[in-house]
This record gives C-alpha cells, structure tokens and sequence, in this order.
C-alpha cells in the first residue's frame, strides 16, 4: 500500500512539474496572472510530492540481519544502530575477538551475534550460513526470516596501476567483488524465502573513476553491473537489491587512518617494481602520493552518520531507492566526489578528466628525467 501510494505521489509530482513547464504563450491564453499562479503552485506541489520521506527505523525491531565486515568501519556502526533499534545483527567478522565487536556483543548480547565469517573462504562462508540458518530456524513461533543481507566488507589499495602489484588487485577484487558473491550466492535461499531484501555497500568510485586507486575502482564498477544485474535478476522473487554508494568516509572509517598498513603498502609497491618503472616514477612521486593518501583522512566526512542514514532508510523502507549516492566531504560546500558522479553522466570526457587531473594529481611529479622523455616524444609528434 505505502509503496502504491509513493509511486503514484512520484508519477503525479513529474507530472505536475510538467504542466508547470508549459510555455508562457500557452498560460497567457488561459488568464494570464491566474494561470502563471497555478503554474507555480503546481510546481511547488510537484516538487513535494517528489521529496522523500525516510522510513522509521524502529520498524525494524525483531528483524533479522546478516552485515559483513563488522570489524570497524561502516559494518560496526551500522550493527550498532540496528541493535539500537531492536533489530537482530548476524555480524560477520573476520576477527571475532575485536575489541568493537567485543564491546557491541557486551552492549547489546541478545542483539549482536559475531560471526566468523572471511569472506574470501569458502568454508567460513558456508559455516556463517549454517550459523543464521539454525539461529532462524529457533524461536517459540516456529522461527524467523532473514529479512536483509548487507555485503559490507571491503578492502581498499591506492596507488598508480603500473606500481600496484598483482598480488595487490587479486587480493581487492576477492574481498570487493568476488567475497560479495560468494557471500549473496550462499544466503540467496534465505532471502527468497520471505522474501528478504539485498543490499550492496559499493563507493562513488564505483560511478566514476579516479587515478591512483585503479584495482579499488575496478572492483566497485564490478559490484555496481552485478548488482544491476541481481536487482533485474531477483525481482522475480520479489527482492529489492540496493546499492549504496558512499563518498568521501575513509578517515571516519579507518581505511586512511593505519598509517603503518599503508606505508606497508606503498612500500610493497616500490619493492617489487621492475627498474624502469621505478625510474619513470621515482621514489619522491612514491613518498608524495602516499603521503597524499595519507592527508585524506582530513578531508573526508568527520563521522558514518549519513551513511548509516541511507542504509537504514534502505533496510526499514517499504520502497527502498535502486541507489543511495551519500555525499561525504569536510566541505560545507562543494563535495567534489558527488558532483564528478553526476558529470559523468554528461560532461565531455575532456572536461571530465581535466578536473579529475588537476583534483587529484595536481602537486604530484614525476622525475625530471621521466617529464623531460615526456616532453622530447611529445615534441616527435608533430615533426
């Protein structure tokens, strides 16, 4: 009923912006002053009709949850505020013994059940779905239904593609892409049997791409044309599949904040570069572009809160969106993420690349000797 009545609300909204579009000749025909009044309050009720309204998240009490990646991050919070809300959090871990997860179990023991669950293995897939299957399958009402599956887990690398290893992108697009399907594919049967619902923690990376994070883009491009897929796929046994695209949050989730496992990597990186690729860059480029990465945990979002709004609203809507794009900047302005999301979509590759150029690469050189080669083919061109 509440999804009928919304759909029609958009369908009349769309409708009444419409008419309130018509040319100006047109009105004067009808009255002139009279008719211009309308057409501003049509738009005006156009426009409300248009605007949504988040579902309540207490409608979620007593219901069954499975979340990867609740070691920190976005998966930890966002157990936290489902067991705030009475909800029943199967959180998947790949340490158990955490000390958020500990703290949350402590917290809340009838809400939160940590699940051991590398999303990268087959057998703790397998097990963690045996796990919620009992649990579910208990109770005094002759058991309960998963009501949503939350792939959370992620993993993120930074740095050139030439100097990314191969190790380095096999191990992203396990967790990102194929940890995400092993996971959907093992609690499919669960979701249909009520049905339930799915939703995928994807990135604005995964709407647009950006340099010096080409394995992370990869893998998030990749969830968003399964996750398009699942949602024409599943819609026959009536399961919303949901994206959720988060931006600028790596310095409020952790991932830009370990400072020693970045290092680690960058360091990785130049270790195992073949000589000429280490002399094209150059260790300053190296030490520079880590340090940049470093810098961004400043920039991003200072907490999940958006986030965690989105996904919520996504888990207790009747008619949850396709996809939620949360912006998440420290600019009270300008969120430079979100808006190259939406260019895409229109801009000329050109102008789309520049920005993203001088964005993220502006500050960042390559050694003299590399930019000079640059310069000397550049100049054969157009002999």
């Amino acid at each position: 009923m509440a999804t009928s009545i919304l759909i029609s609300a958009r369908i009349l909204g769309v409708a009444l912006i419409a008419l309130a579009g018509l040319p100006y000749s047109y009105w004067l025909l009808l009255g002139s002053k009279m008719a211009l009044f309308s057409a501003c309050m049509l738009g005006l009720f156009g426009l409300a009709a248009c605007v949504r309204i988040r579902a309540n998240p207490d409608t979620l009490n007593g219901k069954h949850i499975v979340v990867t990646g609740c070691d920190t991050g976005i998966g930890l919070a966002l157990c936290q505020r489902l067991a705030r809300h009475g909800a029943v959090v199967y959180a998947g871990c790949l340490r158990v013994n955490s000390d958020g997860i500990a703290a949350l179990t402590k917290e809340y023991p009838d809400k939160v059940f940590p699940i051991q669950m590398d999303v990268t293995s087959d057998a703790q897939v397998a097990e963690a779905f045996r796990q919620v299957d009992d649990r579910l399958c208990e109770g005094a009402d002759g058991g309960h239904f998963l009501w949503a599956l939350v792939n959370n887990a992620g993993l993120q690398f930074s740095g050139d593609v030439e100097l990314t290893t191969l190790g380095q992108a096999q191990k992203i697009m396990d967790v990102n892409y194929f940890g995400l399907l092993r996971v959907t594919k093992a609690f499919l049967p669960l979701l249909r049997e009520r049905p339930g619902r799915l939703i995928n923690v994807s990135s604005i990376r995964g709407r647009c791409a950006w340099p010096l994070a080409g394995p992370y883009t990869a893998s998030k491009f990749a969830v968003e044309g399964l996750t398009d897929t699942l949602r024409l796929e599943l819609a026959r046994f009536g399961i919303p599949v949901v994206l959720s695209e988060p931006s600028h949050y790596g310095g409020a989730t952790g991932m830009l904040s370990d400072e020693a496992r970045i290092r680690a990597e960058f360091e990785q990186q130049w270790t195992n570069a073949e000589p000429h690729v280490q002399e094209a860059y150059g260790r300053e480029y190296l030490d520079a572009v880590c340090a940049a990465v470093l810098s961004g945990a400043a920039t991003s979002h200072p907490n999940l809160d958006p986030v965690l709004d989105d996904l919520l609203d996504a888990l207790a809507s009747d008619a949850p969106k396709d996809r939620y794009l949360t912006a998440g900047t420290n600019s009270p302005w300008l969120d430079a993420y979100k808006w190259q999301a939406f260019a895409r979509d229109w801009a000329p590759a050109t102008l789309h690349d520049a920005f993203n150029s001088w964005f993220s690469l502006s500050g960042l050189r390559l050694p003299a000797s590399a930019a000079e080669r640059l310069r000397q083919t550049r100049r054969g061109w157009f002999q």
